[in-house]
C-alpha cells in the first residue's frame, strides 16, 4: 500500500507520552508496516538497525512494541493496520471482478446488438418459383428455382432475385472473415451486391452458387474503418467502375488527338 487514512486527534490520543524519538520509531515503524504489507520483525536488534539507530536504542523500539503491538510468532502485529490492510485488498478484489463484470457485459451487448442489426436486415425470404416450360420429347416441365434464402442453387444458373436480403447467416459470415467491419459496412455492401448483380445482363449475370459469388465479392473489398462510415471507402465494383471510366476518358483523349 501506498496510502493510508491518518486520524490525527486518534494518533494524539494514544501517543501523548511518547518521546520525540518514540514517535519518530512509532510512525516509521506504521509506515513500513503499511508499504511493505507486513508486520515487523520480532527481531528488535535488527528493527533498530533498519530504523538508523544505535543498538543502544533497542530497549525504546521494544518498548514502543509492548505499548502498540502484539507479538505472533516471529512478527509484532497491530490490529488496526491488519484490519486496513485486509480491507484494502478487498476492495481491490471488488474492483477487479466488476472491472470483469462490467466487460463481459459490453461484450454480450455488442454481439446482441449485432445481432438484432443483422436481423433487422435478414427478414424471411421464401424460396421463388420461376415456372419455366421447356418441351422436350413430350417430358415433364423443368421446374427452375431461384435463390431465397438457401446457401446455393444445385441445377442451372440463376439470377439474383430482385427482391434478396442479404441473410443471416451470410453476414455473420462476413463479420468473421472481416472482424474490422461493422454492421453497417456489411449492409452497405450488400446493398452494392444486390444493385450490381440485378443491373447485370449476359450470361455472367447467372449464378450457381450465390454464397460462393457473396464471399468472393467480400473478400475482394478493401478494408473498411470501423463504424460503418461508408462515405470513406469505396466497394471494389466502385473502384473497378472508376478505373474503367478512366480508360474510357484516356482511349477518348487518345483518339480525339489523332484527329487533329
Amino acid at each position: 500500500m501506498h496510502f493510508y487514512a491518518f486520524n490525527i486527534s486518534e494518533y494524539r490520543r494514544d501517543t501523548s507520552h511518547l518521546t520525540p524519538e518514540e514517535h519518530y520509531i512509532y510512525r516509521t515503524l506504521i509506515d513500513s508496516y503499511f508499504m511493505d504489507e507486513r508486520a515487523p520483525s520480532s527481531d528488535v536488534t535488527a528493527v533498530t538497525r533498519r530504523l538508523g539507530l544505535s543498538n543502544d536504542r533497542s530497549t525504546v523500539v521494544q518498548q514502543v512494541f509492548n505499548d502498540f503491538f502484539t507479538l505472533d510468532g516471529d512478527r509484532y502485529l497491530h490490529a488496526r493496520i491488519e484490519a486496513d490492510i485486509q480491507a484494502y485488498h478487498r476492495q481491490i478484489e471488488g474492483a477487479s471482478r466488476a472491472g470483469k463484470a462490467s466487460a463481459a457485459a459490453r461484450k454480450a451487448n455488442k454481439q446482441a446488438a449485432l445481432e438484432r442489426a443483422l436481423n433487422d436486415r435478414s427478414t424471411t425470404v421464401q424460396p421463388i418459383r420461376n415456372y419455366k416450360q421447356e418441351t422436350r420429347n413430350n417430358k415433364t416441365p423443368v421446374v427452375l428455382e431461384s435463390i431465397g434464402k438457401s446457401d446455393s442453387v444445385v441445377g442451372r444458373a440463376t439470377r439474383l432475385p430482385a427482391d434478396w436480403v442479404l441473410p443471416k447467416a451470410w453476414g455473420e459470415w462476413a463479420m468473421q472473415e472481416r472482424p474490422q467491419w461493422a454492421a453497417g459496412d456489411i449492409r452497405n455492401i450488400a446493398e452494392v451486391f444486390k444493385d450490381h448483380w440485378i443491373a447485370a445482363s449476359g450470361r455472367g449475370a447467372s449464378k450457381l452458387d450465390w454464397l460462393a459469388t457473396w464471399r468472393n465479392w467480400v473478400r475482394r473489398e478493401p478494408l473498411v474503418p470501423k463504424g460503418g462510415n461508408s462515405s470513406a471507402f469505396k466497394t471494389a465494383q466502385q473502384q473497378r467502375n472508376d478505373n474503367n471510366r478512366a480508360s474510357s476518358e484516356e482511349l477518348i483523349a487518345e483518339i480525339t488527338r489523332s484527329k487533329l
